[in-house]
């Protein structure tokens, strides 16, 4: 057991005189050397900055609008003709019409509007000797619903050409939303037919449909509406965001948005060349999305850095 131990101690004495000997003799240290005996050396590497080649992608050109869900505007009855209007039977206030569906109808007396009565007696009247009145051939006019919806203010009246008759309000909800920058107004000369909206603390990538626009001459204000989707659930008043593709381009030359600086179609982006020296080099600019933007005039090999400094394209 003792000449064990002895053995063992001796192996690890001569296991550390090897390892001290080989830290104190890293090399002939003369005397123009910068490390002496006993320094230990560390080799040291600059990482090489990012960089990146043009790629072919799908360049998409989105509008972001905000604005509030709210009930749709309520579609009046007018009446084409003069004369008094009757409600068919079971038209009432509060009843769900579908688009079409006859209300009633106006009655008009063709001999008493000659005489200039609009309004005529239900029945002849006889007269004290008891002589009949000449009878009315009425004529009626159907009014029908131009659009489907809930009923108000429906009732028998006298009316006029253009009068309304009663207000229909469509089911369900649209989102209104103000452009408050003027400067994508043209991108819905010819609108997107749909777009994604988010309905704030809800439901997201929902599908709209574009309704119309409208222009308010003595604000300026200009509101795009597009309809909600029936089967989710929302009340007046909610907040939405809604994201239209106004343009796609296929298959263009890009770059990531970081790596050119430069705006109205001309820009520039720093190319680094094999041996780390970087040049600035002119590129015309196209269209752009949230993350790359279309550029030409690059050569296809070129690496250019992904995230120059502005020191950069000072050289």
């Amino acid at each position: 057991m003792l000449r064990s131990r002895v053995v063992a101690r001796a192996a690890v004495f001569a296991g550390a005189t090897v390892l001290l000997a080989a830290c104190t003799t890293t090399g002939d240290a003369g005397p123009g050397s910068g490390a002496g005996a006993g320094d230990l050396v560390v080799a040291s590497a600059t990482a090489a900055p990012a960089t990146v080649r043009v790629e072919k992608r799908e360049i998409y050109q989105t509008v972001r609008l905000e604005g509030l869900v709210e009930p749709y505007d309520a579609v009046p009855v007018k009446a084409a003709v003069d004369g008094r209007f009757i409600p068919a039977a079971g038209v009432r206030n509060g009843r769900t019409v579908p688009r079409g569906f006859r209300l009633g109808a106006v009655r008009q007396c063709p001999d008493e509007q000659n005489a200039g009565t609009v309004n005529p007696a239900p029945s002849a009247s006889a007269s004290a000797g008891g002589t009949a009145a000449t009878h009315c051939a009425y004529r009626y006019t159907a009014v029908r619903a131009p659009a489907a919806g809930q009923l108000s203010d429906v009732g028998e009246q006298n009316v006029a050409p253009g009068a309304v008759i009663a207000n229909i309000r469509p089911p369900g909800f649209h989102i209104r939303l103000p452009v408050e920058d003027k400067s994508v107004l043209f991108n819905f000369a010819h609108p997107p037919s749909s777009g994604k909206a988010q309905i704030v603390g809800g439901p997201s990538g929902l599908t709209v449909r574009f309704e119309r626009r409208t222009f308010d001459q003595s604000s300026g204000t200009v509101n795009v509406f597009v309809s909600a989707p029936s089967h989710v659930d929302l009340f007046a008043g909610l907040h939405a965001v809604v994201v239209f593709v106004t343009n796609a381009l296929k298959d263009v030359d890009t770059l990531p948005l970081s790596a050119v600086r430069g705006r109205a179609e001309q820009g520039e982006v720093v190319v680094l060349d094999q041996a780390g020296h970087t040049r600035t080099v002119d590129v015309v600019i196209g269209a752009a999305d949230d993350a790359y933007v279309q550029v030409s005039g690059l050569d296809p090999d070129a690496d250019v850095l992904v995230y120059p400094l502005d020191s950069n394209f000072d050289r």
